[in-house]
């Protein structure tokens, strides 16, 4: 990986790969799982504990804080 982390989720959508950090607003987008790219994408550092994939969209969520769409490319 690009960059050290707290990867706390990975989840896999419409060909891209994304990675989440716990306490960050950083992840990593892979179309291949090999080769990641750095994103600076989530709304703002917290405890970040899932990411999914679903209505095109990847979402991450924290805690009691609803789903946040990321963008994965």
């Amino acid at each position: 990986l690009p960059t050290a982390g707290d990867w706390v989720d990975i989840a896999f959508g419409n060909g891209m790969w994304i990675l989440i950090a716990s306490d960050s607003t950083t992840c990593l987008t892979s179309p291949d799982s090999i080769n990641w790219t750095i994103r600076n994408t989530l709304p703002s550092a917290g405890i970040w504990d899932s990411v999914a994939y679903a209505a095109n969209k990847f979402v991450a969520h924290r805690g009691t804080t609803p789903f946040i769409a990321i963008s994965g490319g």
